[in-house]
């Protein structure tokens, strides 16, 4: 779990600040609410996925079912991360407000 881990973690932390970084050039720093949760959406799936792939096939002492990852870890934590991604938006609001200040 642990080698799965950092390895999508290493993997979609990279995508995310540059999709972050990609998305604030092209909307010239405007719609932070729209890069916040697009960059964190997309990379969360990278990260479940590759992180799913690793531990539970490539990696695993008894390896699962591609269907059975695909549906039970990725998409079904993918839905929790959704949540999470969408929830954060007024901390993210919030926490621009405070370091102007």
């Amino acid at each position: 779990f642990f080698i799965a881990s950092m390895i999508a973690y290493l993997v979609s932390q990279y995508f995310d600040i540059w999709f972050f970084k990609f998305l604030s050039n092209i909307t010239n720093n405007k719609f932070l609410w729209l890069r916040n949760n697009l960059s964190t959406l997309i990379s969360s799936f990278i990260d479940n996925t590759i992180f799913s792939l690793f531990a539970f096939i490539f990696l695993a002492d008894k390896p699962l079912t591609l269907s059975v990852v695909i549906m039970t870890y990725i998409f079904g934590t993918y839905i929790l991360r959704v949540f999470i991604a969408l929830v954060d938006t007024p901390f993210i609001y919030a926490s621009k407000y405070l370091i102007k200040k």
